[in-house]
Order: structure tokens, then sequence, then C-alpha cells
């Protein structure tokens, strides 16, 4: 069956009919993203060598240079390669690993970072049998989607990079708060974007990247107004071998060739350095790293040799300000802006946070707080914030948007309507008070209740009670009784008429 961007998505939900349960689907769910990515790969080089030779012909070595400058597929790397030599003695899970590793080997211009990114691992709880018939029959289900060859081009392109998003939040529909991996809605992606405003010639860096949405996002927004003018730069770091590989594979998909996606712990080992061996400076920052940091590398902070405490050491069982420290220090002095998502306990909590808040303040680097809807993450009742910061500002002053009542509602999920991230934009860029939605907050005003950010101090969803006007109210009750005795009058003229006489 040809499958379009009308019914890919359902193809996909199909395909992952092959497990039984929801609890095998997720074990898997590594290597179905893996596989639909391979299909996908295998498909454009097949679409560009049918593009290619309307052109050159029967030239096959043209054509394969050609394609070769965008990107190239070894044989081993092959979706179509799997499903026809499917190895007993090595297994899928192999067959699958080696393609990453080989795909990555020979587009090193276009994986940059760790080599073992693109790596997954084969000890898995299930016997190799029982894995071999999954992969197997889900192999054998992708094969069957034909994809139209419009999806890779024209005002289709874009497609197949929605239906992989689709699969990632299928599963975080499925799994909800049982894994660490936190998916970041894509009405929230667009609402961070507009707020950073990147631009064609930005370096934009993700510290907690997941599998690359916001990064993304970011990119669309440059390609959108640049096309292909855009000399952008996209880097991101993730924790885990295998959300760095997603991010890899979810970058390439959505047609970014030169991400550059590194592993490891972002605050104990920051890969992105410059040429002095310090932090590698940007020009967006964003962000929605891990809700619940209990641990974070506390015991080095103090002796931290890139100096990102400085405003403060955060307590040793809550880390979100580590990120926040974190991502300040990489910004560019003069270009840097940031938006980063956290838990709302972040503006108000005592201690060494409420010493963080004061200096951060002072530095005048905090630009605007906004309160978002509960539920807007899979499995997460917390609420949350975005906290946009500067490096460059006109005033002193903090704008406090709350838009926690803005949502929509589908499948007993929260989200943004389109109509609520136009009137957070609409306030954010307007930097004025609107009764009951934003405020504008100065120095002074901060500095009095005690550096504590929580919104509700700066914007009262209460409307004030309308002053009563005593004057107005008794010339109104003096009129209703004289219409009264009006009306009075008349229902006794009515039944003297009816010869009834005075009315009882």
């Amino acid at each position: 069956m040809t499958i379009n961007k009308d019914n890919l998505n359902k193809a996909l939900l199909l395909s992952c009919e092959v497990f039984s349960d929801d609890r095998e689907l997720l074990e898997y769910k590594d290597y179905v993203l893996t596989l639909f990515f391979l299909k996908c790969v295998s498909d454009l080089w097949r679409a560009k060598y049918q593009f290619y030779q309307k052109t050159y012909g029967d030239d096959i070595g043209l054509i394969k240079e050609q394609i070769n400058n965008d990107f190239y597929l070894p044989e081993q790397s092959d979706f179509y390669n799997l499903k026809n030599n499917f190895n007993d003695r090595k297994g899928y899970r192999w067959l699958i690993s080696n393609a990453m590793h080989e795909l990555e080997k020979e587009n090193r211009n276009r994986f940059f970072g760790n080599s073992k990114a693109i790596s997954f691992s084969l000890d898995q709880q299930r016997e190799e049998e029982v894995a071999n018939k999954i992969f197997s029959q889900l192999i054998e289900s992708f094969a069957k989607i034909e994809l139209d060859i419009d999806l890779f081009r024209g005002d289709e392109q874009g497609a197949i990079g929605r239906a992989y998003e689709f699969l990632i939040e299928h599963f975080a529909k499925k799994a909800g708060n049982k894994i660490d991996e936190f998916y970041t809605p894509p009405e929230l992606s667009e609402l961070i974007v507009e707020l950073v405003g990147p631009l064609s010639d930005d370096e934009i860096y993700d510290p907690a990247c997941g599998t690359g949405s916001l990064l993304i996002a970011c990119a669309k927004q440059i390609t959108k107004k640049d096309g292909q003018f855009s000399h952008h730069q996209l880097y991101g770091q993730e924790m885990s071998d295998v959300m760095s590989a997603l991010a890899k594979m979810n970058l390439f998909i959505h047609d970014e060739r030169r991400p550059w996606i590194e592993t490891g712990d972002t605050i104990s080992s920051p890969k992105f350095l410059d040429r002095d061996r310090g932090l590698k400076q940007f020009d967006i920052v964003v962000s929605n790293p891990p809700f619940l940091m209990g641990k974070w590398s506390h015991q080095t902070a103090e002796n931290d040799e890139f100096n990102r405490f400085d405003f403060g050491v955060p307590p040793k069982t809550k880390g979100n300000f580590a990120f926040i420290l974190h991502m300040l220090k990489s910004l560019k002095p003069q270009t840097g802006r940031m938006a980063v998502v956290v838990p709302d306990g972040i503006l108000f909590r005592g201690a060494s946070e409420e010493v963080i808040r004061k200096n951060i303040i002072e530095d005048n680097l905090l630009d605007t707080v906004i309160g978002l809807p509960k539920k807007l993450f899979y499995g997460i009742e917390n609420s949350a914030v975005i906290m946009v910061f500067k490096k460059q500002k006109n005033d002193q002053n903090v704008l406090f948007i709350d838009a926690s009542n803005e949502y929509g509602k589908r499948d007993k999920q929260y989200y943004l309507t389109e109509q609520a991230i136009q009137k957070i934009i609409s306030a954010f860029k307007a930097r004025e008070n609107i009764r009951s939605y934003a405020h504008i907050a100065t120095y002074d005003e901060i500095w009095k209740n005690e550096f504590n950010l929580n919104i509700s101090r700066y914007v009262s969803l209460i409307e004030e009670e309308e002053r009563v006007d005593l004057m107005r109210v008794r010339k109104e009750s003096e009129l209703l009784k004289q219409r009264f005795a009006e009306l009075e009058e008349q229902m006794d003229q009515c039944f003297i008429e009816l010869g009834m006489g005075r009315k009882i």
C-alpha cells in the first residue's frame, strides 16, 4: 500500500500491533524507532536514485555520486538488506546495531559527536528466539509501507519527520511516568522557539536534548524564514547512549545534516568546550531537563572547573538550578538568550535556591517567567514554568505571565492551544501589565518579595470587586419604586374596567 502523509501515522500504529502488549512495545521501542529510521533512509536513498536517474540516465556511477553528496547508504545499513539477509547465528539485534554503526561510520560529516552514540545494548531480558520473531514481524510490517516519493520532497517534505515524532509521542503516552525520558509536547516547543527567536547564523544548544525535539523546532523556525540560506548549527548533549542515538536519527530524518550530538552527564562532564577548555558559548540555549533531579554532581560543584556555581550551589537533592546555571554559563555575552522548562517550586523554595535567584536577578539575567497549565507532560502532575533569560536587557524588570488556565484537553491530557500560545507571545512582546494575566515587576518589587518569584505574588487571578456607587444605587431604587407605583395604578384601573372593583 502506498503511504502518504494522511495515512502514515495509522500505518505505523498498525505496525506496532505485532507486540503483545504495551510492556513488550516499550521494551523494544528503541528498536522500533531505529528500524523505522533505517526504512526511511533506505526509501529516501531509492527516491533520490529515481530522481537523479531522470537527469543522468543509466550512468550509475554519476547517480550514486550525486546521492552520496547528501549521504551514503552502505549495504549493511539498507533496511531491505536486513529483511532479506537475516542470520540466525547473529540475530536481528546484532544486524540492527551493526547497520547503525556502518551508517554512522560512512557518514562522519553528518553524524557529528560520540561514535558510540548510535549503539544499542544487546543485553535484553528476552530470549534471542523471541526477539528475532518480534523483529521479523516488525520488519515485514514496515516493508509493506510503501512511502510515497513525494514525502521526501516539495510541500510534503517534513511528513516523515513528523511521523517519527508521532512514534516518539506514542511511546511517551504508553510509558507515562514509568521512564526517565522526558517528552516535550510540540506546542510547548513551538512556544519556546518563539520566545528565543532563533536567527540564521545562530549556534543553538540543548544540554538535555532527549530526542532533539527542541533543536528541531528551532531549525524549523529558521529554515521557514531563510530556507536553504540558513547557516545555523545545532548542538546537543544527552546522558543516555540510546537517547543520543535517537536524537541523531530524529535530526537526520528532519533533514538536519550537520548536528553535533554528544553523550554524557552534562553537569559532571560537559562535552562542548572552547579552545581554552572553558565552556563553549552559544547564541541560544533551550532545554526541558528532567523534572525530578534528586541526584546530581553536588559533591564537585564547589570546585567546579567551569565556575558555573558562582551564584550558589543548588541543594543536594534538587538539581534543577544546576542545569540553569550551566545554561547561563553557556550563553554568549552579547547575543545569548535562553528558555528552560522547570518545576514551579524553583521559583519560591528557600535556602540556597533563594540565594541563587537573588544573584541571578541582581545580575539582571532573568527576563520572563511564564506559568504553564498542569498535565502538559505525560505522567507528570507537577506544575511547570518557562524561565526566559537574556544576557542583554533594556531594563531590570521581569515579566510574569500566568497562562496556567490557558489550555485545551484531549484524551485526558492538557495541551497549549494555538490561541494560548499566541496570547503568551503577544504579552511577551508587548511587555505591559494585563489584568489577571501579565505583570511587569520592577527590581524593587521583587526585592520586597525577598526574591520569591511565585507568579501569584505578581499576577492576581482574582478580579477586583467593582466599587459600589451608593448614590447611583439609591437613585435606581427610587426609580424602581416609582415605576412599581405606576404599574399598581394601571392594574387597579384594569380591574375597575372589568367590573371587579379594586384588586385584592
